[in-house]
């Protein structure tokens, strides 16, 4: 039976309680940390760490109800249309220096994301979702071509806007997926 068939009580009770105390103390650590080596204008930075906290917790909370393997069906090809509009977005608008502006300040805040690291979520999930519709025949070359232009969309946009440590971790990613299901070295 699928997931959804389940009370939001019994989802609750299945939330690991190691990880969430790993969640919680690591969480306070960086408060603790931020609190320590900040003065009076650094404060900002520790409640910005609160706060950051707290959202974090209650998403962590709130996608525990949430039943991600329709969703990620449903929105794969929005979830890629995405990414690539976000790298576009950051290759000509963000911010940055010595020639990597991989960095977008969200208007009217102090505040700057690097777009890399949602898409690096979204290239995992749509990674995951091709390699799982190419099981069984993985080590197939039409297969081997397919991951590769699918990867290699993303990967190749990040290079084009100068992030070669992103692009490594991207390859890194790819390569851990692609042998975790079953991919051959030859």
């Amino acid at each position: 039976m699928k997931e959804f068939s389940i009370t939001n009580a019994e989802k609750f009770k299945r939330i690991d309680p190691g990880i969430l105390l790993c969640v919680l103390g690591m969480n306070i650590m960086s408060i603790i940390t931020l609190a320590a080596a900040s003065d009076a204008y650094g404060m900002w930075y520790v409640r910005n760490q609160i706060l950051v906290s707290v959202l974090g917790i209650a998403f962590m909370f709130g996608i525990t109800f949430v039943d991600y393997d329709s969703v990620c069906q449903k929105l794969k090809y929005v979830f890629f249309a995405a990414s690539v509009l976000l790298i576009l977005w950051v290759k000509f608008f963000g911010e940055g220096s010595n020639g990597n502006a991989n960095w977008i300040t969200i208007p009217g805040t102090d505040i700057s994301v690097q777009p890399t690291e949602f898409v690096k979520i979204t290239f995992m999930i749509t990674f995951a979702l091709h390699l799982n519709k190419l099981k069984g025949k993985i080590n197939h070359p039409w297969s081997i071509i397919q991951l590769a232009l699918h990867a290699g969309l993303i990967i190749g946009m990040v290079l084009w806007q100068g992030d070669l440590g992103m692009a490594l971790v991207y390859i890194g990613i790819m390569v851990f997926m692609v042998f975790a299901s079953g991919g051959s070295l030859w």
